[in-house]
């Protein structure tokens, strides 16, 4: 049974729409070196690395922990299967990493956050998706696995990150990711389109939200499992649902969401969830089901009197 509560409370104020995808594009890389093809052995980074061209390779940036911060910025890397990832057959726990102003053309995956990994800052990035991916590999802009924790990124923008996959199998591919044991993960004013799957895929705890959008996700613009909070979330025609919760979702608060399309605002797994939604922009949402599935939402009043007309 789908549980509706209507509750009136404050609201934080969250910004127009588009003024995400303005704030995403911002800060670019200031690069005067020549470009330089990296091949398979990409430029191992264990300090401070800035101004690089990289025409082509397999891991761009193959991470090495030291006894230093990590900075990396300033870069722009033409052809990369991944972007940063830790180097192959070391530790996978890397701290103290900043990123930024940085784009990159993307095989697989942006940056891959593993291990015990914490004390990151990602911000003022570009990653696109080259091409969906036909193997059985899993495109995504930023991954975070293991108990990787204390995570920033902001300022991005994220785009095609897809498979190419037969229509019986579940297409993949997401512009964030976190797993089960992340922690501590806050993103915000970051624009995702076109994914495959979901725009941001999150199951990490204690995560934090703001000023994020999602442009025509494969099936939901943001899947919110275990807990966490965001301010102003903007969703714009996903082909399943703007918010999927599932039985791991037990204590999700969005303050406002901004629906655009026909889909229904949640969407419930099987074993349903928990969510609260304090505030709706529904003018330009034309759906007629706010809520498919079972489970417990919480809706603030706008979210169930929509100001368009019907």
């Amino acid at each position: 049974m789908v549980r509706y509560l209507l509750v009136a409370s404050a609201l934080v104020a969250g910004p127009s729409f588009g003024q995400a995808i303005t704030s995403a594009k911002t800060h670019s890389p200031v690069i005067t070196a020549r470009p330089k093809d990296f091949g398979s052995s990409g430029q191992i980074a264990y300090g401070s690395t800035k101004n690089v061209h990289a025409l082509r390779a397999m891991v761009a940036f193959p991470l090495r922990q030291a006894d230093r911060p990590i900075a990396i910025s300033d870069v722009i890397a033409d052809d990369a299967r991944d972007f940063i990832s830790p180097e192959k057959g070391k530790p996978t726990t890397i701290n103290k990493v900043t990123v930024e102003r940085v784009e990159a053309k993307i095989g697989k995956r942006g940056i891959y956050i593993r291990g015990d990994s914490a004390d990151w800052t990602i911000r003022d990035f570009r990653f696109i998706g080259s091409a969906p991916r036909t193997d059985s590999s899993i495109p995504v802009g930023i991954a975070i696995n293991g108990t990787a924790h204390d995570i920033l990124i902001e300022r991005g923008y994220l785009a095609d990150f897809r498979t190419n996959w037969p229509e019986t199998k579940y297409a993949n591919g997401d512009c964030v990711s976190t797993e089960r044991g992340n922690f501590n993960v806050t993103i915000r004013k970051v624009v995702c389109e076109g994914p495959s799957d979901g725009g941001f895929d999150l199951k990490s705890s204690n995560t934090r939200l703001d000023d994020l959008s999602v442009t025509n996700a494969g099936h939901y613009s943001y899947r919110l499992w275990a807990q966490g909070t965001a301010g102003t979330l903007t969703s714009i025609n996903p082909s399943w649902g703007h918010v999927q919760v599932t039985s791991m979702t037990t204590d999700w608060i969005i303050d406002k969401l901004i629906a655009i399309g026909d889909k229904p605002l949640v969407v419930f797994g099987k074993e349903g969830g928990k969510i609260s939604v304090r505030s709706c922009d529904l003018a330009r949402w034309t759906g007629t089901e706010r809520v498919k599935g079972e489970g417990s939402v919480t809706f603030g009043p706008t979210c169930i009197a929509s100001t368009r007309k019907r």
